[in-house]
């Protein structure tokens, strides 16, 4: 429900997309879905400005790859 009230407000947001993305991707969360988290921070990628931004989230994707094979 919160994402969707989110995605309806901006989706164009890359930022909103990450956090999203990150709720999935927390270890301390019970409906942690570490694809699903994938998919959100392939979107957010695409839509963030910040090029540093960018890198940070394409170093954490690249970690996550690692980590699960």
């Amino acid at each position: 429900m919160a994402y969707e009230t989110l995605h309806k407000l901006d989706t164009e947001n890359g930022e909103i997309v990450e956090k999203i993305g990150q709720v999935y991707f927390n270890e301390k969360n019970p409906s942690q879905d570490g694809e699903r988290a994938f998919v959100f921070f392939n979107k957010a990628i695409k839509k963030l400005k910040s090029e540093v931004g960018k890198q940070n989230l394409a170093l954490r994707m690249y970690d996550y790859c690692v980590a699960n094979g």
